[in-house]
């Protein structure tokens, strides 16, 4: 216990569950809120960290449905796409009203890249493009079949050009004729290839290879983007040329499952030093600027679902885009529905100990890269889930419960502390691998 109380100063941690927020208990309540966080995590400023990145192999794979290459369609002039029955429901029926952007946190604007940051990944031949959109697929082709149909209701903004990046995580299902079958109704050229690394931070590193667009736009194979989900986020970045990295508010597709994966806030927030990485923005509803892979690198393939670390790999880019100095922002009026279809509380209770398995081992990389926020998020989460089980009441189910999301904690922790990459973190070469 004393090694890991050294990770950090003295802090508590508690989270918070309220209407209109992240419903996930691994998630940053709102700081706003009087009994968010404790004082001490308002206070110091955190240092450059960079992370830990791979090189991106280039897209020399093929795919069994489109034969490595890609798959033109004839663009449709920029013109709005028509409305088309089904699919997920828009978010407000039209143009959301955009919100006042709040002014930078950082006075001098952007720091420098951190150290760690290795090489970008080497852009797509071709022609650059406006946009690409590019999802992640692993077993899932009803699934990314509906995602892939509710894109054709985006509207588009006039004279934007575009393409869909699918990448096929190793599956053994219909997954590879989806993809074929949905050349035929896109409204934008289909990129398509495999990934066969497990993982979808592998994944996310090999759209990133692929991309040709100047703006990166996620999604996952469980989301319906709101048919104001592009244009929004093409209008964000148009507004704001400092912006670097946003998300949007998720919903879920269907009441009947549980308000987890969810973010709901209807109120505009700029990241800074107090926010925890996986509170304002996840991977099925985030944008970047292709700038900004060049200046962090890609994803940290260790983390993320069907990984070694399980989770975690777009919380491990957020907190590595923000240390570096760049601009993080949630927009809510940027909307997709997720359809994750959990429904049963040992479904729900799995996910979390996921959750905590990931967060223990990102907050154990940047702590051990020096990072403080990261150090007494580390004890805040460790203090938190300890209390919580030694306050655990009624039957043991409970007790075993909560035992279980420390253990998941502490073993996510000492699973990145076993890895390979621990003798750099001790040589100093924190956030390689």
């Amino acid at each position: 216990m004393r090694g890991l109380q050294s990770l950090a100063a003295a802090g508590r941690h508690r989270l918070a569950h309220r209407r209109g927020r992240c419903a996930g208990d691994h998630l940053q309540p709102d700081r706003r809120e009087p009994d968010a966080q404790p004082n001490s995590l308002r206070r110091g400023r955190a240092g450059l960290h960079g992370g830990c990145r791979r090189d991106l192999r280039p897209a020399a794979r093929t795919h069994p449905a489109a034969g490595g290459r890609r798959l033109p369609r004839a663009w449709p002039g920029g013109a709005v796409c028509a409305e088309h029955e089904g699919g997920a429901p828009a978010a407000d029926g039209g143009a959301a009203a955009r919100p006042e952007l709040p002014p930078h946190d950082r006075p001098g604007g952007r720091q420098p890249a951190a150290r760690h940051a290795g090489s970008a990944p080497p852009p797509a031949a071709g022609r650059m493009t406006d946009f690409s959109i590019v999802i992640c697929t692993r077993n899932r082709a009803q699934d990314l079949a509906a995602t892939l149909r509710s894109l054709t209701r985006l509207q588009i903004p006039e004279g934007r050009s575009g393409e869909v990046v699918v990448v096929d995580n190793g599956s053994t299902d219909r997954t590879a004729e989806v993809i074929a079958e949905a050349q035929d109704f896109l409204p934008f050229p289909l990129v398509a290839a495999t990934e066969p690394e497990r993982g979808t931070g592998a994944g996310r590193n090999r759209g990133l290879g692929l991309a040709r667009g100047e703006i990166i736009a996620w999604t996952d194979d469980d989301c319906r983007p709101a048919r104001s989900w592009l244009r929004e986020i093409l209008a964000a970045f148009e507004a704001d040329e400092q912006l670097d990295l946003l998300g949007g508010r998720i919903e879920l597709l269907d009441r009947r499952h549980l308000p987890l994966t969810i973010k709901t806030s209807r109120r505009v927030e700029v990241m800074d030093d107090h926010t925890y990485p996986g509170a304002i923005l996840m991977n099925c509803n985030m944008a970047l600027r292709r700038r900004l892979v060049g200046q962090i690198g890609g994803f940290d393939a260790r983390f993320g679902a069907g990984s070694a670390m399980r989770a975690g790999e777009d919380a491990d880019f957020v907190l590595r885009a923000h240390r570096a100095g760049c601009r993080v922002v949630y927009f809510p009026q940027i909307v997709v529905f997720h359809n994750h279809k959990r429904t049963t509380a040992a479904q729900g209770d799995a996910l979390k100990r996921n959750y905590h398995f990931s967060d223990g081992a990102l907050l154990s990389k940047f702590s051990l890269g020096g990072d403080r926020p990261a150090a007494r998020w580390f004890y805040w989460r460790l203090s938190r889930l300890l209390g919580e089980l030694l306050r655990a009441r009624g039957s043991l189910r409970d007790v075993w419960r909560q035992a279980g999301f420390l253990g998941s904690f502490l073993a996510g922790s000492l699973r990145f502390l076993g890895s390979p990459v621990l003798d750099r973190h001790l040589r100093g070469g924190a956030g390689k691998g």
